[in-house]
């Protein structure tokens, strides 16, 4: 936690995978946070059946992907959250017991399952349940036999077939950005064209996407077959507008599809940076012989969905008064438009302190 000199407190965050860190604004007493975060359940608790707690499950497949390994703790729901094993080869046959399950209330909505491993206890620890199937099914072969009842012999050897268990429902996300100038879509995983800021904002609107449609979405979780008006439910065809203080406004236009056979919902989504945006001072504090440039009074602009360093403000912006003298105390006036918005003048007041 930190306070500027014009009383505003902000604390430093992580996001859980430490990959994006950050100063964020909380509100202007150290004693109480009133800035732009909210505390939320990254987990909810699933109640298991009998039939689950009874069943011996086994890894669907093994290797070192991070579907086919543990985890220390759900990933994406708790900071640092590591995998406790890399490479599940050794585990491919063990018996596999689920002691307990969580479902993610945020991220991809899916549910973790605890589970201990009698033969090796290190693999003990959190799994996809996509990850683990049950017994194979035995189906029973019925024969008709015409005349009065009896007893039959039917030649041939005994048959067992397998069916497989049916897959459990999973939604999948592919976020692009709408580029009609490149070939291929620049895309969250790096594939074709993309920039280092993209998947980001690609993430902010799957985020937004996840929370207007969180009831279609809550839905679906649990129905044996989607039907056409579920995938309608989910906003397929249609276009919302996507509002972000941290990366701009986005058109996102959605689709959704259904693989039948696999129990797959792909939601697609497309946005389109619609909008240029900049964090503007309202006023700004200093003190006698601080250094100061007007581009000291923007911050983290975005100019068409890509950020735009310090340095290069000056292509962006005109100033047209600038009165400020930091060699004495006094009140002075900034004066700027950005050059695409001529109209618009930015004024803000610049106050010069005693030390």
């Amino acid at each position: 936690m930190a306070a500027t000199r014009n009383h505003r407190v902000y604390y430093k965050v992580v996001s859980f995978e430490g990959k994006y860190r950050g100063w964020i604004y909380g509100g202007k007493a150290k004693r109480d946070y009133a800035g732009g975060l909210e505390r939320v359940n990254t987990t909810s608790e699933v109640t298991l059946s009998d039939q689950i707690r009874q069943t011996t499950y086994h890894l669907k497949s093994s290797g070192t992907s991070s579907d086919e390994n543990v985890w220390n703790d759900i990933p994406w729901t708790q900071y640092k959250a590591s995998l406790k094993t890399k490479d599940s080869t050794p585990y491919a046959k063990d018996d596999l017991t689920v002691i307990s399950a969580k479902k993610m209330t945020r991220q991809y909505y899916q549910t973790y399952y605890y589970i201990e491993d009698a033969q090796h206890p290190e693999f003990n620890g959190w799994i996809n349940s996509n990850s683990l199937e049950g017994p194979a099914t035995t189906v029973t072969k019925t024969v008709s036999v015409p005349g009065p009842t009896q007893t039959v012999t039917v030649p041939g050897a005994s048959t067992t077939v397998t069916v497989p268990a049916k897959n459990s429902l999973t939604i999948n996300y592919v976020t692009n950005r709408y580029d009609p100038s490149a070939k291929t879509p620049a895309v969250t995983e790096g594939n074709g064209q993309d920039w280092p800021e993209e998947p980001q904002i690609s993430k902010s609107v799957q985020k937004a996407y996840q929370e207007k449609f969180k009831s279609a979405l809550a839905e679906i979780q649990n129905k044996s077959e989607i039907t056409q008006a579920d995938l309608d439910a989910l906003g397929n065809g249609k276009v919302f507008w996507h509002e972000d203080d941290a990366w701009g406004d986005w058109d996102v236009s959605i689709r959704v599809s259904y693989d039948k056979l696999k129990n797959v919902v792909t939601i697609n989504l497309v946005w389109e940076d619609v909008q240029t945006t900049w964090d503007k001072a309202v006023n700004y504090y200093l003190h006698i012989g601080d250094k100061f440039t007007p581009w000291d009074l923007i911050h983290d602009f975005v100019y068409e969905g890509y950020f735009v360093d310090t340095q290069n403000y000056a292509k962006f912006f005109t100033v047209t008064e600038n009165t400020v003298d930091t060699s004495k105390a006094g009140n002075y006036v900034v004066k700027y438009y950005m050059k695409d918005y001529p109209n618009n003048i930015i004024t803000v007041p610049v106050t010069v302190q005693s030390n």
